[in-house]
């Protein structure tokens, strides 16, 4: 939703050396199919995804995927390590 200048902006005040990614139109959200579907187009919040994890390999491809309706609820660590764990092993 927040254009790359916003993250760059963040980023330097906050000095992260990590990369956030930003999706102003939402199309890696739609593809990945995390789209919140209750903001509706037209609402400040339109865009915004599920919060979720996505384990990929190092071709791109999704080994594992753990998403929530809300963002209050999140996955154990463990469950997250175990597919990690199954990617890494397979």
């Amino acid at each position: 939703m927040n254009p790359p200048e916003t993250h760059l902006n963040f980023s330097n005040q906050y000095d992260i050396s990590y990369l956030l990614l930003s999706d102003p139109d939402a199309r890696h959200i739609k593809a990945f199919g995390i789209l919140n579907e209750s903001y509706k187009p037209g609402h400040r919040a339109h865009g915004v995804p599920h919060p979720g994890i996505f384990i990929i390999d190092q071709e791109g491809i999704v080994r594992a995927k753990f998403a929530e309706d809300g963002y209050r609820k999140r996955p154990s660590i463990d469950l997250v390590l175990e597919a990690t764990r199954k990617m890494l092993l397979d």
